[in-house]
């Protein structure tokens, strides 16, 4: 019988989100444990999942919650924590500062009191702490100086076929358009590729942070960029799976 990760993420059907991209690749990847979704829908959990989660306590369990703010979460960690139980703690950029601020002061001040004086006494008490990228890995070291963490990349299935690439005149950014994706970072590193000017850059997301946004035109405009950089509107399904 193999190990049994239940993975604990919130709105898995959810069309967007990288958090649900980095589950479902870890479970078409990673084929030495089976897997399960637990799927929360709203802001807590079923009974159903809660006896799901809690009712076979063994060696061959594998809890693996997927963010931090949800009240579901917290749950599951604080009773994880009184019935002696290891679990792991995906962040998935969650705890960078920047995060907190895009919704406003008073929701940037909710969550710096829900973190600092509650949650963060919980989680800290992770088996194992998951970053997807070392920048990552670096911010989560601030909070957790004493866990374990451990570095798992984005997965890509190359369906072992070995193909011959092909050059394209488009660089794609696929995601969110929030000020933690760094697309400003990207738009400046492109205006400096001078012998690539034939080339365009485009943006496929949904706009999460309208200040951001307007941030990112602006600089488009200053660095003369308005006939090579371009935002499109979100894609999905066997559209974005052709386009990669």
């Amino acid at each position: 019988m193999k190990t049994k990760i239940y993975h604990i993420a919130e709105n898995y059907d959810y069309k967007y989100g990288g958090v649900n991209q980095v589950v479902k690749s870890i479970i078409k990847n990673v084929k030495l444990y089976d897997h399960e979704i637990i799927n929360i829908k709203s802001k807590r959990l079923s009974i159903k999942q809660i006896i799901k989660i809690f009712s076979v306590r063994n060696e061959k369990i594998i809890l693996h919650i997927h963010g931090v703010w949800n009240p579901a979460f917290i749950l599951v960690a604080t009773m994880c924590v009184f019935l002696n139980i290891s679990f792991t703690m995906s962040s998935h950029a969650m705890l960078k500062e920047i995060t907190w601020k895009q919704k406003g002061f008073f929701s940037f001040v909710l969550k710096y009191i829900y973190w600092n004086f509650f949650a963060y006494h919980f989680f800290k008490k992770a088996k194992k702490i998951h970053a997807v990228e070392k920048l990552e890995f670096k911010n989560i070291k601030n909070y957790f100086k004493n866990n374990k963490i451990i570095t798992i990349y984005h997965l890509y299935d190359f369906d072992n076929k070995i193909e011959r690439f092909k050059v394209k005149k488009n660089f794609i950014f696929l995601g969110r358009i929030a000020a933690h994706k760094g697309i400003d970072i990207l738009i400046n590193s492109f205006s400096k590729i001078k012998h690539l000017k034939n080339f365009q850059l485009l943006v496929y997301g949904p706009v999460f942070d309208k200040n951001y946004f307007k941030g990112l035109q602006d600089l488009i405009y200053k660095k003369k960029l308005e006939k090579i950089v371009f935002f499109r509107k979100p894609i999905k399904g066997k559209l974005k799976k052709d386009m990669l």
